[in-house]
């Protein structure tokens, strides 16, 4: 189990996501927006508390629908940076896995935050 200042920490790291959602609002990229906007709510909602196992899931499934939807748009749009920051982002996220069976709950939560740095980086490719 995480510790109050690990879980806040990727809490706080949820909120990048709202970034791209606005700006893909801004320039009329409602798909982008609304998988982005499904994303922040979610991340939002199981890290207020993630102790939930059914917030876990929505917030789970929610990622990786988007991010199917994602390399798809990727690929109709010939956005290839996108995969970069998507492959070293879940590449980050099965680390910090194995770090959180070894109960390297900090080493976890280093590459979760950076799951939430790159991921959101791929957003912003997306958006170009």
């Amino acid at each position: 189990m995480l510790l109050s200042e690990q879980y806040n920490m990727l809490w706080s790291t949820s909120w990048i996501t709202l970034y791209p959602t606005l700006m893909a609002l801004h320039r009329k990229q409602y798909d982008m927006a609304l998988g982005t906007g499904m994303v922040f709510l979610t991340s939002l909602n199981y890290w207020k508390d993630p102790t939930n196992q059914m917030n876990r899931l929505i917030d789970v499934t929610t990622v990786r629908c988007v991010l199917l939807y994602q390399l798809y748009n990727s690929i109709v749009k010939k956005k290839r940076l996108f995969w970069v920051f998507a492959s070293t982002g879940v590449t980050s996220y099965l680390v910090g896995c194995h770090f959180y069976r070894q109960d390297k709950l900090w080493l976890y939560t280093y590459c979760h935050f950076g799951l939430h740095i790159l991921g959101n980086c791929g957003n912003f490719t997306l958006l170009e």
